[in-house]
Formats: structure tokens, C-alpha cells, sequence
């Protein structure tokens, strides 16, 4: 707010160039461009009124045609007094001299008072009034002085009225101002909140400007620099392909402008440079912008724990269901094998003298057959619990294939024979694998068994191994049985469902040979794959390396 001292210098300064327009230069535009809306003017003649701008501009306009010529003035006792910040009013005592035609015209003792009042930035002429001297018959006084009297108090009244306009007008622009002071201030606090909020604030904070096509940061949080080693000042007025990779880039943009196209709030799971991160954004409204607004937490830590409960979680599931498994074979798959043994040796035992030697014969074979299942079936227990628990020896190294394959296929001509199956073999004899000799022969015995108990008799079963890509080296075993639907093909690997089923001789299954065969290819790297279709027959195949990488 400006000083009295310094209205009066603002208000004797438009004074003094209202003098200068006026008595010197003459000129009615510059005159009218001090005039303000409300502007008066009482003359020394008698018809010299105007009480609004209009008439006010025609008695100058008479006035300085009637006299263009300069006029030399003389100033005394000016007076400047303060009627508010914005409302001066001027008095002084003039003399003046100019020519008129060939007469000269000179005045002493003229009073000049004026109001001016501040628009903008620019001080206007809202009244005038020029008088004679104040006695009776003085040189100069163009009418009676009783008529000047009236005029003067008139200019009194109009001159009261308007510092009271005034007064009232500066009194609301003073609360005016208080008003807007106390918003000023009640934003600046906001700011200074905003700001403090946004330099300490443990989450990411941020406040984006959005179209279909890029995402603009208008405000973010002094903590980002954590994440993208650019400081929130640096942030400022770029893009999101400019301060993240860009496709990490493209779909924060579309996320963004989802939120804004759609309306609705939006919560994700983000990860970026190896952390995780859940973002929240909203959209604001402000003038018609598409204003997006959100936070960001650093879940990783969490995000870690979970997915290690999880990992727990699925490995005691594992473990639930290998011991399922386990007891189930005990149960039933040993039970049954160990029932007809002991049933064939009580035979034996008790009948044995009434027994004819075929008889005999028979009994024996039988009993060699399900001791030799028996047999087959604990060592396959036994190498799965020894896998579950860490505890199988894996020693590979370059072999030649189809001597292991031989051998291993060797163990179960029997039962190929007994059904009449044939089995094929098609390896070249200088295929090598780099395998561990005796879990690949494990695999190859249990998937031959498989073929052999699953078709039926007078069937076929080929066995092929051939060089592949990355001089890798794919086994397959075909059988012509009984096949699978696509439910037990999608369950065949799982532990925790049941899909073992009698051969078609009635040989009894445990599926535990498929479960082995699949974690003895997995530790080679490989993958154990089957294809097959109900009564067509199905075919596994796994491959392994030929050397040694």
C-alpha cells in the first residue's frame, strides 16, 4: 500500500500534465484521455457546466476553437490533498496570458480545483471547476459573484458526494484486499503443505497431464529419484517414454489413458530395474485437462515374502502328495504283488505233494513273475525316494546308446513274449548321449514296461533314437495299445491325481515309473512328452545331449 506522500507526488504529476495538455499544447485527444467516465466541469462564464463527460468534451472543444493559440500560465499555491489511495484533489492559484486575434487576454487570480481518481494505472480528471477571484467587480469575473456562489456550492455538495462515493469505494477495496490477502495466504500454506508433502513423503506421488498418446509429469515426489535416478526438477514436463523403458513406457501410457478415457480408478502390480512396485491411479478434474493423479509403494520386499510362502506353499503340497503317493503304494501297489506271492508259496507249502511238475512248473513261474514286478516296483520306489530327497548319484558322461538300450530291453522280453508283442529296435550303433548310464537305462525300462502293459497282444513297440537340432539327440517309444484321452494326458505327470490303471492283461500300475522317468529327463535339462489317442496307441519322447557342453 502506497504512502500518502506518494499518492500526492502521483496526484501533482498528473496535475502539472494536465496544465501542459491543456495551456500549452491545446490538444483535445491528449485533453479526453485524462477525462475519466464520470468527469464534470464548471467554467467562469455563466453557460461553462457539464455534468457528465459528453457535454464536459463539447465546452472544450468550443474552448479550443475559440482559443488554438497557446496559453502562457503562472502557478501559485498549489495545494494537493489526499481523499483516499485512489481519489487526489488538486487546487492552485493561476494567472494567464495569450492573444486573441490582435487583443490580448490576460486573467490574475484564477482558482483551479480538480479531483482526479486512479483507473488502472493512470490518474483521470473526474471534475473541474476554474472561478474568478472571490470579490465583487474584481478584473476578470466574467459574471455576478452571488451566481459564482450557488456554482461553488454546488461544486461543495458534488465534491462531497463523490469523496463519500469514494470513501465507500476505497472501504470495500480495503476489504477487497484483506480478503484476498487471506486467500493468498491460506494458498501459499496450501503450497508450502504440497510441497513438504511431496519431499518427505515415504510413496511415490505424482500428478500427470494426459492424452491417448503421452503422459506428461506436472508434479512429482523428490523420492522418484530412487527409482529413476532423475530429480523430481528434472521429471518436470517430460514424457514417459523420456524418463523409463520404453516398453515399460507405452504401457504406463495406456494405463494412464484407460484411467482418463473410462473414469475409474485403476490398481497395479508394476515391476521395473528388478523391484516391484503397486501403483494406484485416479483421475482429477481441473478446467476441462485430463489430470491424472496417483501414488506408487515399493512392494518388493512383500512381493519377495509372498512368493517364497507361496513357493513353501506349493512345495508342502508336493510333499503332502509324494507321501500320499508313497502310502498308496505301500498300501495297494505292494500289497498285491506280496498277496499273490505269499498265496502261490502257501500252495506250495501245503499242497506240494499232490502237485504235479507241470503244476509245480506253473507256480514257480508265477512266483518268479511277481517277485520280478515286486522287484521292479521297489526299486522304483526306492530311486523316487531317493530323487525326493536329493540322494541319486548323477554321474553323466558320453555313452554309446544302444548297448543300455539293449540290455535294458533285454529284462522284459518275457512279458513281451508272454503277450506276444514285438519289440523293434531303430538306434544307430554309434549314437551317443552324454547321460548317466544307469538312470538312462531306468528311464528306458520303465517307458518300455509302460508299452508293453498298456498293449495288446500280438501289438508292437519300436524304439528310435536320432540326431536332432543342436546336436541333440531325441528318443521316442511307440507302442500300438490302448492309448489316452487328452484328461489323463493333461494329469499323467501330476502327483497329486490318481492315473495309474491295469494293463490290458490285467498287470497292475502305479504310475510311480512315469513320475521317475520325468524328473530323471528334467535333470539331464530335458523335457518328457507324450503324444496319444484312445485305442491308437501312444508315443514318449525326451531328448538328451550328445556331448558334453
Amino acid at each position: 500500500m502506497k504512502s500518502e506522500d506518494q499518492i500526492k507526488v502521483e496526484v501533482r504529476a498528473a496535475f502539472e500534465k494536465y496544465l501542459l495538455v491543456y495551456f500549452e499544447q491545446r490538444n483535445a485527444d491528449d485533453i479526453f484521455a485524462m477525462m475519466g467516465d464520470e468527469m464534470s466541469v464548471i467554467g467562469t462564464a455563466f453557460d461553462e457546466i457539464a455534468l457528465n463527460i459528453r457535454p464536459a468534451k463539447e465546452l472544450y472543444l468550443r474552448d479550443l476553437l475559440q482559443v488554438p493559440n497557446p496559453i502562457h500560465y503562472t502557478l501559485h499555491n498549489l495545494s494537493i490533498q489526499v481523499l483516499s489511495e485512489k481519489a487526489g484533489f488538486a487546487t492552485a492559484v493561476i494567472s494567464i496570458k495569450t492573444e486573441i486575434g490582435d487583443s490580448l487576454l490576460e486573467m490574475k487570480g484564477l482558482r483551479l480545483s480538480m479531483i482526479f481518481k486512479k483507473t488502472g494505472d493512470n490518474w483521470l480528471i473526474v471534475h473541474k471547476h476554474i472561478s474568478s477571484p472571490t470579490h465583487n467587480n474584481m478584473e476578470g469575473e466574467s459574471f455576478p459573484l452571488e451566481e459564482l456562489k450557488k456554482r461553488n456550492q454546488w461544486l461543495e455538495n458534488k465534491i462531497h458526494e463523490k469523496t463519500q462515493d469514494l470513501i465507500a469505494v476505497n472501504l470495500q477495496l480495503e476489504n477487497d484486499i484483506e480478503e484476498r490477502k487471506a486467500i493468498e495466504e491460506e494458498l501459499r500454506e496450501n503450497s508450502e503443505l504440497l510441497s513438504l508433502f511431496m519431499k518427505h513423503s515415504p510413496i511415490y506421488s505424482f500428478i500427470k497431464q494426459v492424452t491417448a498418446t503421452e503422459s506428461k509429469v506436472l508434479v512429482v515426489s523428490d523420492n522418484f529419484k530412487e527409482m529413476t535416478g532423475i530429480s523430481a526438477h528434472g521429471m518436470v514436463g517430460k514424457n514417459m517414454f523420456e524418463l523409463f523403458p520404453t516398453e515399460f513406457a507405452a504401457k504406463m501410457t495406456r494405463d494412464d489413458w484407460a484411467v482418463i478415457s473410462e473414469g475409474n480408478p485403476i490398481v497395479i502390480r508394476e515391476d521395473l530395474n528388478g523391484r516391484n512396485y503397486l501403483t494406484m491411479k485416479f483421475p482429477i478434474s481441473k478446467k476441462g485437462r485430463n489430470l491424472l493423479a496417483g501414488y506408487v509403494i515399493d512392494i518388493t520386499e512383500r512381493y519377495q515374502a509372498e512368493q517364497e510362502i507361496n513357493g513353501k506353499n506349493l512345495e508342502l503340497q508336493q510333499i503332502n502328495a509324494t507321501k500320499d503317493k508313497f502310502f498308496s503304494i505301500i498300501a495297494h501297489d505292494l500289497r498285491g504283488p506280496l498277496a499273490g506271492l505269499m498265496g502261490l508259496a502257501q500252495i506250495m507249502a501245503e499242497d506240494l505233494s499232490s502237485l504235479t511238475m507241470s503244476e509245480i512248473q506253473g507256480i514257480a513261474v508265477d512266483m518268479k513273475n511277481s517277485a520280478t514286478n515286486l522287484f521292479r516296483l521297489l526299486e522304483n520306489l526306492l530311486n523316487w525316494v531317493r530323487m525326493q530327497k536329493g540322494q541319486i548319484t548323477f554321474t553323466p558322461e558320453i555313452i554309446r546308446m544302444l548297448p543300455v538300450i539293449v540290455e535294458s530291453v533285454e529284462i522284459l522280453c518275457e512279458p513281451a513274449k508272454n503277450k506276444g508283442i514285438k519289440i523293434e529296435i531303430e538306434v544307430p550303433e554309434d549314437l551317443e548321449v552324454y547321460t548317466d548310464k544307469n538312470i538312462f537305462g531306468t528311464i528306458v525300462r520303465n517307458l518300455v514296461s509302460n508299452a508293453i502293459k498298456f498293449t495288446h497282444k500280438g501289438g508292437h513297440v519300436l524304439i528310435s533314437a536320432f540326431t536332432g537340432k543342436d546336436r541333440e539327440v531325441r528318443i521316442s517309444i511307440q507302442d500300438t495299445g490302448i492309448g489316452m484321452d487328452q484328461e489323463m494326458i493333461d494329469n499323467l505327470f501330476r502327483i497329486d491325481v490318481k492315473t495309474n490303471r491295469k494293463g490290458t492283461e490285467g498287470e497292475l500300475s502305479t504310475g510311480l515309473g512315469l513320475l521317475l522317468c520325468k524328473e530323471f529327463v528334467e535333470k539331464h535339462g530335458g523335457l518328457l512328452q507324450v503324444e496319444s489317442e484312445e485305442d491308437k496307441g501312444s508315443v514318449f519322447y525326451f531328448s538328451l545331449p550328445s556331448h558334453l557342453y
